[in-house]
Parts: structure tokens; C-alpha cells; sequence
């Protein structure tokens, strides 16, 4: 039951963060003119640009350095991990999980009422025998 509700809740969770992953992509993409046009010089001065940034501010050096690294990001190992949540887990029919897990259910239940008769036969006071009583056979 709740992994049918988990797996309705999949594309509520896998679409919008592909969709922010696209727009940190395009933020990355774009980050490089964004900090040059910081540092541009405004309109009545900007015929004294060439004057002004003969040599580029180290800050700005620094920070195109850094959106050049940032560029480096291979986002491929979270799109494909996106791409399996969503067509691994949203089309996985339940019932290939949900059976054997029942099974193992009724099996380890009968296992664990066998265990709490023994465990109530074993304390002080209980009848239980641990040997089967029609068992004569030594060992």
C-alpha cells in the first residue's frame, strides 16, 4: 500500500526537480556574461571602457574562473538517476514486489507463533515439550 502511494508521488517529485536542474543549467550557462556586465561601465561613461579596463579587475578574473569550473559540472549521473526514478519506479508493477513479500509474511508469521508458544511453554510454570512426543528415537 505505501509504495503504490510512493509511486504515485514520483512524478510530483521528479518533474520539478528536473525542471530546477534545468534552470541551475541555465543560470550556469549564462553566469559568465551576467559577471562581465557587473563589471561594465555605465552609459555616460562607457566610451571610456577601453581606458578604464586595460587590465581586467583580478575579482572578475576570479569570478570567470570559477563559472568556467562551474560549467565543468557533468550532470549526467543525476539526469539518468532522474530518468530510472521515473521509469524504473513509476511503470514497476507492485505486484512483483508485493507477492513475494506477502509470502515471506504468512511463512515468517506462522514461524513467529511458533516461537511465541514455545517461548510461553519455556517460562516458569509452562507445560511445553521441546521434544515431540512421539519421537523415540535417540540420538
Amino acid at each position: 500500500e505505501t509504495l503504490a502511494s510512493c509511486q504515485v508521488k514520483v512524478p510530483q517529485l521528479v518533474d520539478p526537480m528536473q525542471k530546477l536542474r534545468d534552470k541551475v543549467a541555465d543560470f550556469v550557462s549564462q553566469m559568465p556574461d551576467k559577471i562581465r556586465d557587473c563589471f561594465a561601465v555605465p552609459s555616460p561613461c562607457c566610451c571610456m571602457t577601453p581606458y578604464v579596463q586595460q587590465q581586467e579587475p583580478r575579482c572578475l578574473m576570479e569570478l570567470l574562473e570559477l563559472a568556467d569550473l562551474a560549467m565543468q559540472v557533468d550532470w549526467n549521473p543525476f539526469d539518468d538517476m532522474l530518468v530510472g526514478l521515473r521509469e524504473t519506479f513509476y511503470h514497476l508493477d507492485m505486484s512483483t514486489i508485493s507477492k513475494p513479500a506477502r509470502q515471506f509474511s504468512s511463512v515468517a508469521s506462522e514461524r513467529l507463533d511458533r516461537l511465541d508458544r514455545l517461548v510461553v511453554g519455556a517460562r516458569p510454570g509452562g507445560n511445553y515439550c521441546l521434544l515431540p512426543l512421539g519421537s523415540s528415537k535417540q540420538r
